[in-house]
């Protein structure tokens, strides 16, 4: 069968017509999806052309802008002579079929813009003949570039532009995306507004804690409402408005003027369906009053999955198993037909097929959930195939300008490590990193086998190294284009999907949203979501959730992951992420790899075809040895594409960037810029802010806060950080400002709550502060209190219990001199809560230097 799903016309001119793209658009997806350069592109995060990425060309260098620069490779000269037809298609990524995926300004449906022209980027698989871009407006142009691509220019009109990117091949095929930008001259909502839960079972009556940063100063305070709109934006109607008081009871509001504001909204769906909220709020602009508009926010009400329901699938799906071994001595083929006809003659089954090697068997059943067998050869990773591709150049990024990943967290899943045994590499690598001093990796994992499952991936956008060696596979090829529409699979084609190592166990599935205090008081694998006061919330089944959004399949003995679960849980940008895929077909037609890169990862390695566990092995752990023992690249610790012996169309391939470097040691995010706990370890209410009352960050616009529990937490916070203290460095500085109801009221009383920073090595601990209630109150306060007593003001915010009385900010400068060069050092800033937990207490902390 072909493996090119070609829309025919209609079907284009319905996907041009319909006002959305098939995005998953989670609540937290990704990179900055918010332009804000006076050119319209991307000034921050975004996607740059040509900036260190494989733009996996085989005849041209990467042009600055992204375009192929033409060096006569190919038989031209990049100009038109006359006598040699210029060749003017696009030539992306390696693969069998077409696929195109938006990723810049953000790879959400819907982002904003505080500019008044944006350029489009994306990534692209497969050969184009064009890529061209529609905008509602009605103008039309073309885009530039191959892998990575990008429009020229495109003005936008006041409020939401819908700009529809089209990739055709001559064959006649059509990959289609599009995105809803949304113009705000001078400054904009960067992210959507957060949900508490933002999924939950029909039939619930459920309270949805929604809250949204404040994205400016000029912002009218007053001004934050809440909607419902649909899946375009247009408006169903007001839910109410959003404040920022503190009060978690009334506006589920966790702090008080923090520059969060939050609404409390009842929903409530007797029918399966996706809900949207949307936040608007005002400014003054030249006297005149704009509305600004957040991106949307999905709310998914499903069907729960009934254990009966999933014994079911289990049951059809095990039957298939058994017809597939008793015809395997026919061939692998003959053994794939007979397990779809088995899958085909269950009256629960309404399609069934495979993919173009006789492989990937997929299933959906009458209820809509999706399964699929993992079969294929003992000593290979998916199942038997074959398949051609070419060499996709050798341009490297200059070593110059090198990009370092923002998190040295390392996410190791090894779902089959007992049928890899010692060809198991991630086992390997994992140990290859812990064992690393500078830099020092905090690994976590191996999760192996069993312990490799659908809650530990859900974490993969925490890491800025991702490691999985596992079995995987391109399936539901055949499955219809409406179908595929309605889960909001970006691509049309083949899906790559991998096989995590949790097992179905279809009696652990919850139907219902028991109420919890903590994460304990929920059944397996389901969390708990604060939303109301106490602080309570509900158990929320994500993986139930998941079965009936597409993301999650359901195997004969396992789960099954798609691209858009990696998609669906960016709960922030994964940070500048490097990948490692050690499965078959994970790099087959960028479905996986998409996903991830618009996500924020920046490099995903990975295997185009069946790829047998020897070669992954071998190829896997020679990559890292190379990264780590000489310091190279993404792109030269490898001869990318590298080729299996024997099977020169099996490949060993590198998707992103060539530049990223993981040798970097010295402290990341050093004052949480990022706008969030990128490269920091987090503990209880560890969180970062922008303003507290009146109070802004020491530097730049963000600032850390740790607590004894404000909000939905109530569990003392830290936030620590392992890094390598640069050889010559003599002094670390920081900034601190302590707040508490336990001024004044308590001084001289056992009630003794405590801000702690030190720097802890294997050989001991450098105490930088430790300072508690009582040694901040004023002398006269108590007998024995002042001993550090530098100033008490009243606050001007207010916790849940009393008056709050706050320090000015005070810069601690600490010799480290002892620490420099000297291997790896741990920064703790941590608070502690002596006597009881009902008055709180929690100190801003910023400006972390070493100089």
């Amino acid at each position: 069968m072909s493996t090119r799903f070609v829309i025919s016309t209609l079907l284009l001119a319905s996907v041009l017509a319909c006002g959305s793209s098939r995005r998953s658009g989670g609540a937290g997806d990704g990179a900055d999806g918010t332009v804000d350069s006076t050119d319209g592109t991307d000034g921050g995060e975004g996607f740059q052309p040509g900036d260190g990425v494989d733009t996996g060309e085989t005849d041209g260098t990467d042009a600055t802008d992204g375009t192929d620069s033409g060096d006569g490779s190919d038989g031209s000269d990049g100009e038109t002579d006359g006598s040699t037809p210029v060749d003017t298609s696009h030539k992306g990524f390696p693969s069998k079929e077409l696929f195109l995926q938006i990723i810049s300004p953000g790879a959400r449906t819907h982002v904003t813009s505080t500019a008044s022209v944006v350029s489009i980027g994306g990534v692209l698989f497969g050969r184009a003949d064009r890529i061209t871009w529609t905008a509602g407006s009605g103008a039309t142009g073309v885009a530039t570039g191959d892998t990575f691509w990008q429009t020229e220019p495109i003005t936008l009109l006041p409020g939401d532009n819908q700009i529809i990117i089209t990739a055709t091949d001559e064959a006649g095929g059509a990959s289609v995306d599009s995105v809803n930008v949304t113009y705000s001259p001078g400054v904009a909502f960067e992210n959507p507004a957060v949900a508490r839960p933002d999924a939950f079972f029909t039939g619930s009556n459920m309270r949805v804690a929604v809250s949204v940063r404040n994205p400016g100063p000029s912002v009218m305070p007053g001004s934050f409402v809440l909607w419902e709109v649909d899946a375009t934006g247009n408006t169903v109607g007001q839910i109410g408005a959003m404040k920022d008081s503190g009060d978690l009871g009334l506006d589920c509001d966790e702090i008080q003027d923090d520059g969060v504001y939050s609404r409390c909204a009842q929903m409530q769906n007797a029918t399966a369906t996706v809900r949207y909220l949307r936040v608007t709020a005002s400014v003054q602009q030249n006297g005149s009053l704009v509305t600004l508009f957040s991106p949307l926010t999905p709310i998914e009400i499903v069907d729960p999955v009934t254990p009966a329901e999933c014994a079911s699938v289990k049951s059809v799906q095990e039957a298939a198993i058994q017809a597939y071994n008793g015809a395997l001595g026919g061939g692998a083929l003959a053994a794939a037909d007979a397990a779809v006809a088995s899958l085909k003659s269950s009256s629960a089954v309404e399609s069934a097929g495979m993919n173009e090697s006789g492989y990937g068997i997929w299933v959906r059943f009458q209820s809509g959930l999706l399964g699929g067998l993992d079969v294929g050869r003992p000593d290979t990773r998916g199942g038997a195939g074959n398949g051609q591709f070419g060499d996709y150049g050798s341009e490297q990024a200059g070593l110059g300008n090198e990009r370092q990943i923002l998190s040295r967290k390392v996410l190791a899943l090894a779902p089959a490590s007992s049928q890899f045994g010692p060809l198991d590499e991630v086992v390997q690598i994992a140990s290859q990193l812990g064992s690393q001093q500078c830099p020092a990796f905090g690994v976590q994992g191996p999760y192996q086998n069993g312990a490799a499952t659908l809650s530990e991936m859900r974490r993969g956008y925490d890491a800025g190294i991702l490691l999985f060696s596992g079995h995987g596979d391109t399936y539901f090829t055949s499955l219809s284009a409406d179908v595929k529409q309605s889960l909001m699979w970006e691509h049309d084609g083949s899906q790559e999907i991998l096989w995590s190592g949790e097992a179905v166990d279809c009696s652990r599935l919850s139907t219902s949203h028991d109420a919890c205090y903590a994460a304990s008081d929920c059944p397996a694998e389901a969390q708990c979501v604060f939303n109301d006061a106490g602080p309570s919330g509900v158990c929320v089944d994500r993986t139930a959730i998941d079965l009936r959004r597409g993301r999650v399949i359901i195997g004969a003995n396992t789960y099954g992951v798609h691209a858009n679960f990696f998609a669906r849980y960016a709960e922030r940008a994964w940070p500048d992420s490097l990948v490692y895929l050690g499965a078959c077909r994970t790099l087959f037609n960028g479905t996986l790899a998409a996903a991830m890169f618009g996500a924020g990862a920046k490099a995903v390695a990975g295997y185009n075809d069946y790829v047998d566990s020897a070669f992954a092995s071998e190829q896997g752990k020679a990559w890292f040895t190379e990264m780590l023992a000489g310091g190279a690249t993404s792109g030269f610790a490898a001869s990318f594409p590298v080729s299996q012996p024997g099977k020169p169309e099996v490949q060993f391939q590198l998707f992103g960037a060539k530049n990223l470097t993981i040798s970097e040691s010295e402290i990341l995010n050093p004052s949480w810029e990022t706008g969030d706990t990128t490269g920091w370890d987090v503990a209880g209410d560890g969180r970062v802010i922008g303003r507290l009352g009146a109070t802004l960050a020491v530097g730049g616009k963000f600032m850390g806060i740790i607590s004894t529990g404000l909000g939905y937490t109530d569990q003392t916070g830290e936030l620590s950080q392992s890094f390598c203290i640069p050889a010559g460095a003599e002094s670390m500085s920081f900034s601190w400002r302590f707040y508490s109801e336990e001024f004044t009221d308590f001084c001289g009383s056992e009630y003794q709550d405590t801000f702690e920073a030190q720097l802890e090595t294997t050989a001991g601990s450098k105490k930088l502060v430790s300072a508690n209630v009582d040694a901040l109150c004023g002398p006269s306060d108590c007998f024995g209190c002042g001993g550090q007593y530098f100033g008490l003001t009243p606050s001007d915010v207010a916790f849940d219990q009393g008056d709050v009385y706050n320090t000015p900010w005070k810069t601690e400068t600490v010799d480290v001199k002892p620490f420099a060069g000297a291997g790896p050092v741990t920064l703790r800033l941590f608070s502690t809560d002596v006597g009881d937990s009902i008055y709180d207490s929690a100190i801003l902390i910023d400006g972390v230097n070493i100089d």
